[in-house]
Formats: C-alpha cells, structure tokens, sequence
C-alpha cells in the first residue's frame, strides 16, 4: 500500500510542475486572425531605448461579469481614477468616461478553463489612440492547476479521474474595485 502512495504523491507532484507552464496570451497565438476594431499602427523613427510610458489608470463604472448572453462587441464603460500629466499639461482629467468594446470573449470550459475577455478601443479627447497600448486582458480563476494534477492522480482508479472532466472554469468578471493600467508612449512617431 506505500508503494501506491508514493506513486500516487510522485504522479501527482510530476503532473503539478508540467501543467504551472504560464498560458499562452493572445500575443503569442502566431495564426491568430486579425481584430478588424484595432488599428494598424506604424511606428517610425522611434528611439526604443527611451521608454518614457505614462500609466492611465482606469476602473470600471458597473460590475461586469460573463454570462450566457456575453458577446464581442459588448460596451463597458471605464471611468479614469488619476489626474494624467505629460510635461506639466494635464491629457486626461480625473472622472473622464470611455466607452472600450468587448473584442474577444473566450468561454470557459471542463477541466476548469477559465473565461478571457480582452477589450480595446480605449480613446481619450486629449490623446492619439494610436500612441495607447490599450488592450486588457481578464482572466477568471484558472481551475486547471488543480484540476489536472487531480485528473492524473485518480487515473488508475477508474474512473474517478474522468470526473475532473466535469469541473467548469470560472466565470472573468470585472469589479469596480478592480484598477486597472493602460499606457500612453507620447514619443511614438505614427504616421
């Protein structure tokens, strides 16, 4: 009977490590098709050894949580929490609204995947949308750190590892609490 549980402790320690791999962002997905909402940006003549970024920090006005009826091109609302400076000038004032589409909305799935939300088209009235690198990305609760490890450990007692099939992710879900940061490169050149 050791013997079992030294296997079992061993497989399920292996199969933690293999799967804490940090998850691929939309960034990394090489055929990932083009977003038609985003622009194209061309930036020339940029000195990439200056990274002068200022940090926009925003919160959502309502809570917002995925459910059945969650679709890309849903409209959230982002309220700007600081005063925004750039030389002494003020860009964006505090309690500035902007409205950011809902550009990919990933469902979550079994063996606890959780949902994505990624929102775009952050615009301000004193700032070149172009100059932003405005995506954010919302994850729910990744369920899958424990759910794998589970699924393999309980593999040779069939078939109680094809119950972790079952374990839904969790739903992304947005608070007003939640601050989020996007950022403004004022010495990008766009042409």
């Amino acid at each position: 009977m050791s013997k079992f549980l030294y296997i079992l402790a061993f497989l399920f320690i292996f199969s933690a490590s293999v799967f804490a791999a940090e998850p691929q962002t939309c960034e990394q997905i090489p055929d990932m098709p083009e977003n038609p909402l985003s622009e194209k940006i061309l930036i020339k003549k940029y000195d990439y050894t200056n990274t002068t970024k200022i940090p926009i920090y925003l919160h959502i006005e309502n809570r917002y949580k995925t459910n059945g009826d969650t679709k890309a091109g849903d409209e959230l609302t982002f309220v700007v929490s600081r005063d925004v400076y750039h030389n002494g000038q003020l860009l964006v004032k505090r309690g500035e609204k902007t409205t950011v589409k809902l550009t990919h909305y990933i469902r979550r799935g079994m063996n606890g995947i959780p949902s994505i939300l990624i929102l775009e088209g952050f615009n301000f009235e004193n700032i070149d949308s172009r100059k932003l690198d405005a995506r954010f990305i919302k994850r729910g609760f990744d369920n899958t750190l424990f759910v794998l490890p589970l699924k393999w450990a309980l593999t040779f007692l069939y078939p109680l590892g094809s119950f972790a099939n079952f374990v839904i992710g969790c739903e992304a879900r947005i608070s007003p609490k939640d601050e989020i940061i996007i950022y403004y490169y004022p010495d990008w050149v766009i042409e």
